[in-house]
């Protein structure tokens, strides 16, 4: 193996990106003779250290900093329906649910209780609201246990596997609820049923951070059509955001969320895969833009140095 390395033509190993160009009068073979043969073969041999080193770098930088699978995805959207699941072992964040009625054991007779919502893990949640009608939540345990606590000022009571929360925003007044879990945001159109709850509108954004100056930057976003689902495969983290509700119509929705690709499914027609692949990442990422153009600069000047000195 070491005999294979010394028998190397190193120098024409580091010259040949110089010599394989349209622009010299002669062939690389005579182009890498008058190199050897140059009084200022040192600074040639010193300036080819330089460029195949940068380049080296630039090359592992690029490699190490796009090769990563994970996208950051930010959503904003209105919606008519979500769905929120809890991540393995966290819960949801506490909800203030002042003004709504919860039906516990989602049968008829409501509580109209103000205080704080303490959701379990292992819960799924329903959100839905068409157009401007009341908000309606309907919280179901996997395991049929406790969906959680309802608490107030006079009681806590503990609720049961199936609870059903209804909110008419009137008179100006509204809601914002954190969420925390895995969001599909939408729902899947059926055939035969008049009416069901659509995503509306909105925009997906890929986002991520710089290799070098770890500043966010976000691409061109992909905006939503009336009655797309939206969907992040293989997760990586929750989805945070939140959830507002007033008097304008339906779900408005924020929320970040990162994982392997992002999949737009529409009525009849092939998923549209979003993810922050290579190109996306080297044509945003400025810094590696910027190391790349200087790659580029130290090649032409290099060239004209060799050539000056050849010539």
């Amino acid at each position: 193996m070491i005999e294979k390395l010394l028998k190397i033509n190193w120098f024409r190993l580091l010259l040949s990106i110089f010599s394989a160009t349209d622009d010299i009068t002669y062939t690389a073979h005579e182009f890498e003779q008058k190199a050897k043969e140059s009084k200022k073969q040192t600074l040639i041999i010193s300036v080819l250290g330089v460029f195949w080193a940068c380049l080296l770098i630039t090359i592992s930088a690029s490699i190490y900093f796009l090769s990563t699978s994970d996208t950051l995805f930010h959503v904003e959207a209105k919606t008519e329906y979500l769905t929120i699941l809890s991540k393995e072992d966290s819960s949801f964040p506490e909800w203030g649910i002042g003004g709504a009625e919860v039906f516990d054991d989602c049968d008829d007779e409501s509580l109209k209780l103000s205080g704080t919502l303490q959701i379990n893990s292992g819960v799924s949640i329903e959100i839905s609201r068409i157009d401007k009608g009341m908000l309606s939540i309907a919280l179901i345990s996997n395991n049929d246990q406790s969906i959680g606590t309802l608490k107030t000022f006079q009681i806590s009571k503990k609720l049961s596997s199936c609870v059903y929360v209804k909110f008419v925003p009137l008179n100006g007044n509204s809601w914002t609820l954190p969420i925390d879990g895995d969001v599909v945001l939408g729902s899947s159109l059926k055939e035969g049923i008049a009416r069901i709850p659509l995503l509306q509108s909105g925009n997906i954004y890929i986002t991520d951070k710089a290799s070098l100056s770890q500043e966010y930057y976000t691409s061109e976003p992909k905006q939503f059509s009336l009655g797309d689902r939206f969907v992040v495969n293989n997760p990586t983290t929750q989805s945070s955001g939140v959830i507002m509700i007033n008097e304008e119509p339906y779900i408005h929705v924020s929320y970040n969320v990162k994982g392997e690709k992002g999949l737009i499914e529409r009525y009849k027609s092939e998923p549209i895969v979003l993810k922050n692949s290579f190109w996306t990442k080297l044509f945003n990422d400025e810094t590696l833009i910027i190391l790349w153009f200087i790659v580029v600069a130290l090649y032409t000047v290099i060239k004209i140095v060799i050539r000056v000195n050849l010539d």
